[in-house]
């Protein structure tokens, strides 16, 4: 291309920049949690515990692990670069750890898909269980270090996991098709990105209600148990479908 070229002197080539809209509804994400006063008392009296604050942190990471599902549900199905195969039953004249080792060669392709659409690398790939097990034995993954026993929660959500030496950041999640890779690169700037999460409402507790909600009739009623909900708004939009890519294993 030659749109900056010019003679001396020349007037120079304009670039507009347009912005286009896309009208998206936002999803409400409630879930509710009810205990009764003894219970309170009863817990914070002998173990020491808020019921409530359990609770209310209890259902918050359910609401957060639903959200982590379907947006790797749009990201999957969505992914519009396109994908490549890899099989772990080792071809004739390889070893099991010289064939795992072939499993590069599918991440490279399904790469280049992104490459040959949008001209960027992926940075990141994300790993269902089976196809984290075939990773892990490459020579050129890294793992990061475990937490020590005690040290930190477990984790239930996308997890970073370790690094392919030189080229992607490794996750995995218990919400991806487990024999499946999901490849993308990280947005540079904020008009750069893929995907959108917009949260239009952050996630947080409703007001504490002194009644026990009756699902049936629509209503609370006094039955000396406590309720409170935590609730959500958000929308999400995959706006550059060929920014990721997949590879998809088999036997």
């Amino acid at each position: 291309p030659s749109f900056a070229l010019g003679s001396e002197g020349s007037v120079p080539k304009k670039v507009k920049m347009t912005i286009d809209s896309e009208t998206v509804e936002a999803e409400k994400d409630i879930l509710g949690a009810c205990w009764s006063t003894d219970v309170q008392e009863d817990a914070r009296g002998t173990m020491g515990i808020d019921i409530e604050s359990e609770l209310v942190d209890q259902i918050s990471q359910e609401i957060l692990r639903e959200h982590d599902q379907r947006c790797i549900t749009e990201l999957v199905e969505g992914a519009g670069a396109g994908s490549s195969d890899w099989h772990w039953t080792a071809d004739e004249g390889y070893t099991a750890k010289e064939w795992y080792e072939t499993l590069t060669d599918a991440v490279i392709d399904s790469e280049d898909l992104i490459f040959g659409y949008r001209f960027r690398n992926a940075d990141w790939m994300l790993c269902g269980r089976n196809a984290y097990k075939f990773i892990r034995k490459m020579s050129d993954f890294k793992p990061i270090d475990r937490p020590a026993v005690g040290g930190q929660n477990i984790q239930l959500g996308v997890e970073l996991v370790g690094r392919i030496e030189g080229f992607w950041d490794v996750y995995r999640s218990p919400y991806m098709n487990t024999n499946k890779i999901l490849l993308g690169p990280y947005p540079r700037t904020q008009t750069d990105t893929g995907y959108i999460y917009a949260p239009y409402i952050p996630l947080g507790p409703m007001p504490l209600v002194y009644g026990e909600y009756d699902s049936e009739t629509g209503v609370y009623k006094n039955t000396d148990k406590w309720s409170r909900n935590v609730r959500t708004r958000h929308a999400t939009a995959l706006v550059v479908p060929e920014l990721y890519s997949m590879v998809e294993l088999a036997s």
